[in-house]
């Protein structure tokens, strides 16, 4: 009798074929035969379990990496580029929109999975989270007023009305002690409170204010560079098996000059859609 040739009963839905051994015979199988049977069958059965769940774990789903967005134009950006480096990690990147501070709790407590971009400090204030080494962009905090004003340095916002986003620890840095510093919600909300003379300075990212500025096409509005940071990716220390190799994709990048190419081509991105639904 030939051996069968049919695959397992796992695979395919079919009854499984005991393979014969030996010379066909009329008489009942001894129980040496049974016994060779019952392990053959058992090494079938572990064989389909290994292989389903070798198939099982390939047909799962990418696992998505989904973490806080405090929405600017930096962010967004920034987000675009991280979005590329965890593909070629293997993973989804998701970013949920959230304030500032709901940001900071969310992520320090791993309901969500990081941050964009923080400053370096963050880190210091936040020992939950992972800060992603080398950093990703650099900021650009400034004041913006209108003209008139004469402002060159930290110290001579003191007498003035300042405004800054809550939660944005890169301005809150610089002016949060000050007399008549406030919060707003956000850098839209910052730049229409200056137009609107609710303050005299607003305290923010270049980029960001500069956008909503010229989008608002506010005219006379001057301003003044006050300090250059560095900006990181942050994870919840529960993904800390992730920190060396994102960190070596975002160095790669950094090296080869792709990083640089990939922010600019996120800014044209941005500045279309943005033109778009203008």
């Amino acid at each position: 009798e030939k051996v069968s040739s049919r695959v397992p009963k796992c695979l395919t839905g079919k009854t499984v074929s005991t393979p014969a051994y030996g010379l066909e015979s009329t008489k009942a199988p001894s129980h040496t035969h049974r016994a060779f049977k019952g392990d053959m069958n058992r090494l079938i059965a572990t064989f389909c379990l290994s292989l389903l769940l070798a198939l099982s774990h390939q047909a799962q789903a990418t696992e998505t990496i989904r973490v806080a967005l405090v929405a600017n134009r930096q962010a967004i950006i920034d987000a675009k580029v991280l979005q590329e480096v965890y593909r070629r990690a293997g993973y989804d990147f998701v970013t949920i929109d959230m304030p500032g501070l709901r940001a900071t709790v969310e992520s320090t407590q791993g309901k969500v999975d990081g941050e964009v971009i923080r400053i370096a400090s963050y880190a210091e204030l936040h020992p939950t989270l992972i800060r992603i080494q080398p950093p990703i962009d650099t900021v650009v905090v400034a004041a913006f007023f209108k003209a008139g004003l004469k402002i060159k340095t930290l110290d001579d916002l003191k007498k003035y009305r300042i405004g800054y986003v809550r939660g944005i620890k890169a301005a809150a840095d610089l002016v949060a002690t000050f007399p008549n510093a406030k919060e707003t919600q956000s850098p839209r909300s910052l730049v229409q409170m200056l137009a609107a003379d609710r303050f005299d300075v607003i305290v923010d990212g270049s980029s960001s204010s500069s956008f909503y500025i010229e989008q608002m096409a506010l005219q006379g509005i001057e301003r003044t560079e006050l300090s250059r940071l560095p900006l990181y990716h942050y994870l919840h220390q529960k993904h800390q098996a992730l920190e060396i190799k994102i960190g070596n994709i975002l160095k790669t990048m950094t090296d080869s000059g792709e990083l640089s190419k990939l922010l600019a081509q996120a800014a044209n991105d941005f500045e279309a859609e943005a033109s778009d639904s203008a």
